[in-house]
């Protein structure tokens, strides 16, 4: 069964035109794996879509899908290193969004461990909040925006040597405002602050009230900007 499968993926797809035909109506979806789906693919070195090629799309469509294609009775995990010993936040403070989704791409070209966005609706609401007032330690001023860049490596040195690197850049692009470093226990405050986002946004008086599941949404960091706007 498991062959015959496979075996049908790689005919299906070994179609130039049906590959180039997904390519074109899903440019970018994360269901259908595009990086095997490039208009041409067919036509490159990899002139054949073998069965170990739709093995590995099967893979990537499913994990893609996050369980909702298929009914899994057996799962083998690769396991991931331990993370690195020393890790610390870059938070980019910025005056817009839209700035900080631009700094976000900046960003993203340093391998950063993570990467997130808290909002000024979000710490707009964490001036009232008793708890997270607290956690506000390393904002400065009232910005639009801020961009929370964790970086992680074997020593501090490592750590710091990429965070004066991205503050370098970031600063000669006109990005952002403020980046202080945030080190040690204090990093889980920061991210404390991040994850109040739906609960403080919930509580809001009134009737606008924020919108379950549409921020779980998959969009290329390219097309954020534009996507957000």
């Amino acid at each position: 069964m498991t062959a015959a499968i496979y075996r049908d993926i790689s005919h299906l797809l070994g179609n130039v035109n049906t590959r180039e035909t997904i390519a074109r109506e899903f440019p970018k979806s994360r269901f259908t794996a595009q990086h095997w789906l490039r208009p041409g693919f067919a036509r490159g070195v990899r002139s054949v879509f073998t069965c170990r090629s739709a093995f590995q799309f099967l893979c990537r469509l499913l994990a893609g899908s996050e369980g909702t294609l298929a009914f899994l009775t057996e799962i083998t995990l690769a396991c991931e290193p331990l993370p690195p010993s020393e890790s610390a936040l870059v938070c980019v403070h910025c005056a817009t969004i839209e700035e900080a989704l631009q700094a976000n791409l900046v960003a993203l070209r340093y391998a950063p461990r993570s990467c997130e966005l808290i909002d000024h609706h979000i710490l707009e609401c964490t001036k009232t909040n008793l708890e997270q007032r607290q956690n506000r330690f390393f904002v400065q001023g009232d910005p639009g925006a801020l961009l929370a860049v964790e970086f992680a490596g074997n020593t501090r040195g490592e750590v710091a040597g990429a965070a004066r690197r991205l503050e370098a850049e970031l600063s000669a692009a006109n990005l952002g405002y403020h980046y202080p470093t945030v080190w040690g226990k204090d990093q889980q405050r920061v991210w404390n602050l991040r994850k109040a986002a739906l609960g403080l946004l919930s509580n809001i008086p009134g009737d606008a009230k924020p919108v379950a599941v549409i921020e779980d949404t998959a969009v290329d960091p390219e097309d954020l900007p534009e996507f957000c706007a």
